[in-house]
């Protein structure tokens, strides 16, 4: 393992295990207020032993039946999303069921061939992909861990075809934590701080997955469905079974053939070197770099030209948010160097902040001396005033007293 890569490992397992802890002390303090308050409680829940809460996961095949299906929030091609709950925390549980369209077109083409889909081997068959679907995003998150990856609590494997949505009896289960679903355009919305927060986070995201533990990653099927708002505050990417690590082949790759003069072969491999999409060179008969540059544009298409949007930033950062637009929109940056930039701008954006409550520091400041003087002033009037009152009460009466 290559250091890069050993480095990532490690900071991989040091995540999860955070990640556990804070898991284990949310649900400790959902059991302690369910104590304190018992009426808010539906039901009555085991108390939490410290050997309940598993190594790496919150639920396993022995505790998932444990979660209490709300309601259908997704429905995929390949899988169904419901809400669930597990003693005051919301969780997200994805299962392969019947009502799923990949496994509805396979009965269909199976029905149209004069077969019987009631048949237990048909339905088996229909099965086997959406389930190895869900089972490669179970690995997949098994082995990748980054905050703007949706957390994986838990998983179960029993079989891989079952009826029933019953969590004590269904085949593949996937648990993760709960997001909300958001209007992408509702980012441009945003305070500038909280935009630029996000893109730095998503750049953040691109940058693992070019480098992650398994290769470079691509994103085949970038879309705003594919990513929730989680807490309210960080987006998060929650489908993965439609992410590869294999660089596509170069489009007409060429081998010169045997005989081939030297001249002619040093053209041939010229001619073939650009044949790769964003103008990538062809090594090894791949594409190396599309995965990186494909999730950069498709990034850049859904979120950063709505997260960076120059003019409605401050000017101090308008200009080098221009030319990171066209940098984007060309493609002629690479993740690293644009979370470099970006981290950059963020802390000319801390310093804009620092000054802006500077400013309205003093100003507060300003306006309770001020306000203060005007008390002053309002005294010392009333005081005088209140002065020659009594002066003129005594002249007065220094005129009515007898000689």
């Amino acid at each position: 393992m290559s250091p890069k890569f050993r480095q990532l490992h490690n900071f991989q397992r040091q995540q999860r295990v955070q990640e556990q802890r804070q898991l284990q002390e949310q649900l400790r303090r959902n059991q302690y207020n369910r104590q304190l308050h018992p009426s808010r409680a539906h039901g009555t829940l085991p108390s939490i032993h410290p050997h309940q809460v598993f190594r790496e996961y919150i639920f396993n095949c022995s505790n998932i039946h444990d979660i209490k299906i709300v309601r259908k929030v997704g429905h995929g091609v390949s899988k169904q999303t419901y809400l669930g709950t597990f003693r005051g925390m919301k969780v997200a549980v994805k299962m392969v069921t019947r009502h799923v369209s990949d496994i509805q077109s396979c009965l269909k083409r199976f029905k149209e061939q004069g077969d019987n889909t009631n048949s237990m081997k048909i339905r088996e068959k229909c099965f086997v992909f959406p389930t190895m679907k869900l089972m490669k995003e179970i690995l997949l998150l098994e082995q990748l861990s980054h905050p703007n990856l949706i957390k994986l609590l838990g998983f179960c494997v029993r079989s891989e075809e079952t009826d029933t949505t019953d969590l004590s009896e269904h085949g593949i289960i996937a648990v993760h934590e709960f997001g909300e679903h958001f209007m992408i355009d509702n980012l441009r919305i945003l305070p500038w701080q909280t935009r630029l927060k996000h893109a730095r986070q998503l750049v953040s995201l691109l940058q693992y997955l070019e480098n992650s533990p398994i290769g470079s990653l691509r994103i085949s099927d970038f879309k705003e469905t594919h990513f929730l708002l989680v807490n309210n505050d960080r987006i998060k990417m929650i489908d993965m079974d439609d992410i590869h690590n294999i660089e596509p082949k170069c489009s007409s790759y060429n081998r010169p053939t045997v005989g081939m003069i030297a001249k002619d072969m040093q053209a041939q491999l010229g001619r073939v070197e650009n044949e790769c999409e964003y103008s990538l060179p062809c090594r090894m008969a791949l594409c190396l770099g599309f995965n990186a540059k494909f999730n950069l544009d498709r990034a850049n298409a859904l979120f950063f030209k709505r997260l960076l949007f120059p003019t409605s930033f401050p000017s101090n950062i308008t200009r080098r948010l221009e030319e990171l637009n066209v940098e984007l929109d060309t493609l002629s940056i690479s993740t690293s160097d644009l979370l470099h930039e970006l981290e950059s701008i963020q802390l000319i954006a801390d310093e804009i902040l620092k000054n802006i409550k500077r400013k309205n520091h003093v100003r507060n400041i300003f306006s309770v001396s001020l306000f203060g003087l005007h008390i002053g002033m309002a005294w010392s009037i009333l005081v005088g005033h209140q002065q020659d009152i009594f002066l003129q009460d005594l002249a007065m009466m220094s005129l009515t007293l007898p000689v």
